[in-house]
């Protein structure tokens, strides 16, 4: 899902050599300091692209921005959210375009949806694909839509990508949210 590449910077070592001048500029050293660009981490995570737009963020004949990725061209918090929180109530982190607030809100729970492929003969008409979407509003302005869930991602995330996410900006406060009480304990019973 996510991968990991070393960083280009610092070559993997999570230090950088700066130059610095002393003395009005007379003398010269190099002083070592951590990396700016991995925060010394020594490798940076990369981002896998939306599969909607193709990682152009533009959908639509280039004339909408894409829903799943808000625009982006790569996958945001919403797709770390891991299939058993996505429920209504959930709030994730996603750039508002009309107030341009933070904070998004999970408004269903997953509904399949029919998506038709082709339209060119009869037969291929009846040919379709199952999507999982679910409706989103922004907190502030309730400006709302709906996502595509993508079954390649809504996986539980381990902590040290979890950490590395965070590092990276990616708001990952929903997995800390309170689950409504009813799935809650399905979570906690045993799977036989």
């Amino acid at each position: 899902m996510l991968q990991r590449s070393e960083c280009p910077m610092c070559i993997g070592t999570g230090v950088q050599m700066v130059q610095t001048s002393a003395m009005w500029g007379l003398v010269h050293r190099s002083v070592p300091t951590t990396c700016s660009h991995c925060h010394g981490q020594g490798h940076l995570i990369e981002l896998p692209p939306c599969k909607i737009c193709q990682g152009r963020g533009l959908v639509g004949n280039e004339s909408e921005i894409c829903r799943s990725c808000n625009g982006t061209g790569h996958i945001d918090a919403f797709a770390m959210i891991p299939a058993e929180l996505i429920h209504p109530g959930t709030r994730f982190q996603r750039r508002c375009e009309s107030c341009g607030s933070d904070e998004f809100e999970i408004r269903s729970e997953i509904k399949s949806e029919k998506l038709y492929k082709t339209w060119e003969s009869t037969e291929e008409l009846r040919d379709y694909e199952l999507l999982e979407k679910v409706a989103v509003a922004c907190t502030q302005c309730r400006n709302a839509y709906e996502i595509i869930v993508d079954p390649a991602f809504h996986k539980l995330i381990d902590p040290d990508t979890a950490q590395e996410l965070e590092r990276l900006g990616m708001d990952l406060s929903f997995m800390y949210q309170a689950r409504p009480a009813q799935q809650a304990a399905a979570l906690e019973q045993p799977q036989a």
